[in-house]
């Protein structure tokens, strides 16, 4: 009966056919009243924000799907590159949600060494002379 009651009153609904009889029993009901107000309400804000992180990881990785098919269609590829390419974020979302397009870049594990030459072969600059050490 006590957990009934309780429940009744976090949740405040108060069905009215259990009430608190003396001073102490109506303060402490006022207070669950008030805790089960602020208790349901983070718990809910908690849900929502739970729901809207994970459709918002869904529609950024849609909207950048929707981005390579229209640059995908906009330079004229052929057909079968297009359908390869939506194939590969497909096995992307698949696996992973689609994180890896946000995590690292490229050459995230790649040393020094190699980063220096491939941005200066994207750049077609000379390598620099060799500094002595």
């Amino acid at each position: 009966m006590s957990t009934y009651f309780g429940l009744t009153v976090l949740s405040t609904l108060g069905f009215d056919d259990i009430a608190p009889g003396n001073t102490t029993d109506k303060l402490l009901m006022i207070l669950g009243v008030i805790l089960g107000i602020f208790l349901f309400g983070y718990c809910t804000s908690e849900l929502s924000a739970t729901i809207t992180y994970h459709i918002q990881i869904k529609t950024d990785f849609q909207s950048s799907m929707f981005a390579v098919e229209k640059f995908l269609i906009d330079n004229k590829l052929d057909l079968q590159i297009k359908n390869r390419v939506m194939k590969f974020l497909e096995l992307q979302w698949y696996y992973n949600k689609g994180l890896f397009l946000w995590k690292n870049s490229l050459l995230y594990n790649a040393t020094s060494k190699i980063r220096k030459k491939v941005i200066l072969k994207e750049l077609d600059a000379p390598l620099p002379p060799p500094t002595k050490s």
